[in-house]
């Protein structure tokens, strides 16, 4: 499916298919397929390599009523320098910048570790709102 893009300022970007992106900004990143990024999200110099399956609003609705994060980037986070591996669920106001420029860490437990600098959320890890990373 072609990708959905509403209000949205892209550039020096690539963005995969299947990708709904809404009111965000995205600068020097790459987007997987499929894809989910809600309002007022900052992405810069990341990568997200998206999503193995579609969440429907009716899903997501339900993950949300029931305490989950649905698949995708919430609204209002900001990730700058990361690696988002598949199906990653990043909740709301989250900030994912490596705020304490740490090089090296392991918190696999927590759903991320951290290399080089650069942070990068496993594959089916759930962030949830308001963490700083």
């Amino acid at each position: 499916p072609p990708t959905k893009l509403v209000d949205s300022q892209i550039t020096d970007s690539i963005i995969g298919e299947g990708s709904i992106l809404k009111s965000c900004s995205i600068h020097h990143c790459v987007l997987g397929v499929r894809s989910r990024v809600e309002s007022e999200v900052v992405l810069q110099e990341s990568l997200v390599m998206g999503s193995d399956f579609f969440e429907s609003s009716e899903e997501r609705l339900a993950i949300r009523k029931g305490g989950g994060i649905p698949l995708g980037v919430g609204e209002g986070t900001t990730v700058k320098k990361a690696i988002l591996d598949k199906n990653a669920r990043i909740g709301n106001n989250v900030t994912i910048v490596n705020k304490d420029d740490v090089e090296e860490a392991d918190r696999a437990d927590q759903g991320f570790y951290i290399r080089n600098g650069i942070v990068v959320i496993v594959k089916n890890a759930t962030i949830a709102d308001g963490t700083v990373i």
